[in-house]
């Protein structure tokens, strides 16, 4: 019982360990990742988790084969951890010009992880990135479903369903991610843009008046920023 205990703390410990190392990446201080990443590599606990941060890491600096590298090693490991490495993998293969690779790849992942939200994410990205902005719609929507708050899955979102002009059900899909994050200033802004071009002004308005109201005390993306210069724009047309 007592080793049992040691080892649930030492997991425990780990957890922490790479939320806090996922915090930084999100921070993009990509040099203290990659530095403590490659520390966490000798320890075999530690290395699966390790080697997923690694690709993300040569992945933002455009190192496709090292990223797929990495996410490959990643991929030996118990899930959640192995279906985002397997779509690591993906995006490796993606950004080497190997799209059907990349899709042939993420359509075995969904079709085996059917609720695995990297999943969805990543074979929605490999089909926009290959011009099929209807399927791509269709994975952010099943992506945002299966976890409202994370934040690339709500991107896509919002780039396939303005790129379509779904601009009515991207509010209503925004509505639920707002319902389960409501202090999320991105998601607010985001909506705002949505009800800008489906031409409902004063809502757009109403949205805006609650990120302003937060906006001094929080960092917000160029979207919430473009919604607000277009709120009021629209609003001094006359038009709110």
């Amino acid at each position: 019982m007592a080793y049992t205990l040691v080892l649930e703390g030492v997991e425990a410990l780990i957890d922490i360990e790479f939320d806090r190392l996922y915090a930084h990446m999100v921070a993009g201080e990509w040099v203290h990742v990659r530095e403590r990443c490659e520390e966490l590599l000798c320890d075999s606990k530690s290395a699966a988790w390790a080697h997923l941060l690694l690709g993300y890491s040569e992945l933002h600096v455009h190192n496709f084969d090292a990223a797929f590298h990495h996410f490959q090693l990643g991929s030996h490991a118990p899930e959640p951890l192995r279906s985002e490495s397997i779509a690591g993998m993906g995006r490796a293969l993606l950004g080497s010009s190997c799209g059907s690779e990349a899709l042939e790849l993420l359509q075995d992942l969904v079709s085996r992880y059917p609720v695995c939200h990297f999943a969805w994410q990543a074979l929605g990205e490999t089909l926009a990135a290959l011009g099929n902005y209807e399927q791509a719609w269709l994975c952010a929507k099943r992506a945002t479903q299966l976890s409202p708050t994370h934040g690339a899955s709500m991107a896509l979102l919002v780039a396939t369903g303005n790129s379509l002009g779904q601009h009515a059900e991207l509010v209503s899909c925004l509505e639920e991610i707002q319902r389960a994050q409501p202090a999320n200033l991105d998601v607010r802004g985001a909506r705002a843009l949505s009800l800008l071009r489906e031409e409902r002004f004063a809502e757009a308005a109403d949205e805006m008046a609650r990120v302003i109201a937060f906006a001094p005390f929080a960092k917000v993306s160029p979207a919430v920023l473009e919604a607000i210069r277009q709120s009021i724009s629209a609003i001094n047309k006359g038009e709110g």
